[in-house]
């Protein structure tokens, strides 16, 4: 990796990036797909000419994310300042939670020890725990509203922090990661955490967009998305540091569209080897990253004017209105 570099982005928050190669296999070597994000920001889609992985180069860097996520992660892409009741209703999180513990609930039962990475609102926890009585549940979040709500308004034990740096005495039966891997700075830390805090033959839960479905627009390239999976580098992901893949399939419904759903055990066996791009898949979404429709100046103007309707509307607002 380069060093970083501020960035002159003519958009409401500063911005600086790195060059970097592939997060999957490490190569050097790709070719462009889009020139900029969804909001502007001059951040290029790249898809790895030796496996196929398709992430951001140049990415935001680590310090200026954890910034991010701890600050303006929130208001930037919501609006809001902290998750509320509110914002959970608004979004129908606890449908969605129980659609969730439905998908999963053949792998849990009473004694299940579950920890959820990225919990944001932890409803999912929340859901598990009125389902199955005697679990232990537990999250972690960069955000520190997120992790406040779960604390105070779900009474559940959440830490606030990145998850390559948790630790707990005891190991978990499962550990969820939903919406966690496309931001994931470094998938070998993450992997090497979950080795850490699994118990031989424990159970990941992971969800993230399908690169491979039904999405449109420019929409799922963005700043905090610094890489995207389909299927098969998903599955391929998780193989290659030694896990063992018992579930891969797409998800499409109205509250949660064009994403994946996976399910892997824990490491029993050494990784594979890196695996080869997909030409038809490469194909496939090349074609679709080129029939984008997106202006950048179009695209900085719509961020000012959400950043701007937001700021006025935080102004008129009384205090605690706005979420």
């Amino acid at each position: 990796m380069t060093a970083e570099a501020a960035v002159t982005t003519l958009l409401p928050i500063p911005l600086k990036l790195e060059s970097c190669p592939c997060p999957a296999c490490a190569s050097r070597d790709c070719t462009g797909l889009l020139a900029f994000d969804s909001f502007g920001f001059p951040i290029r889609t790249v898809e790895c000419d030796g496996c196929g992985q398709v992430y951001s180069n140049p990415r935001p860097t680590r310090a200026y994310l954890e910034e991010f996520y701890a600050s303006n992660y929130l208001y930037f892409y919501e609006g809001v300042r902290g998750i509320s009741p509110q914002y959970v209703r608004r979004h129908r999180l606890e449908e969605l939670a129980a659609i969730r513990l439905r998908r999963y609930a053949d792998y849990l039962s009473p004694q299940t020890r579950l920890l959820d990475v990225g919990c944001g609102s932890g409803l999912f926890l929340a859901a598990v725990r009125r389902h199955f009585h005697e679990t232990a549940v537990g999250g972690i979040d960069p955000d520190p509203s997120a992790a406040t709500f779960c604390r105070q308004q779900l009474g559940l034990a959440v830490q606030q922090g990145f998850f390559e740096a948790y630790g707990a005495s005891e190991r978990w039966d499962v550990i969820s990661a939903f919406h966690v891997l496309e931001h994931l700075q470094d998938l070998p830390a993450f992997f090497e955490s979950v080795r850490r805090n699994l118990r031989p033959g424990g159970l990941v839960f992971a969800e993230c967009p399908n690169l491979d479905g039904s999405w449109r627009g420019i929409g799922m390239f963005h700043l905090a998305h610094l890489q995207a999976f389909s299927p098969r580098t998903l599955g391929n992901l998780f193989r290659r540091f030694g896990f063992q893949v018992l579930a891969v399939e797409a998800i499409e419904h109205p509250l949660d569209p064009s994403n994946l759903f996976l399910v892997a055990a824990a490491p029993a066996r050494p990784g594979s080897g890196l695996p080869v791009r997909d030409t038809a898949e490469s194909e496939r979404i090349r074609l679709r990253c080129r029939h984008i429709h997106a202006l950048r100046p179009a695209r900085i103007g719509r961020t000012w004017a959400k950043w701007a309707y937001r700021r006025l509307r935080e102004h008129l607002l009384q205090p605690g209105e706005g979420n």
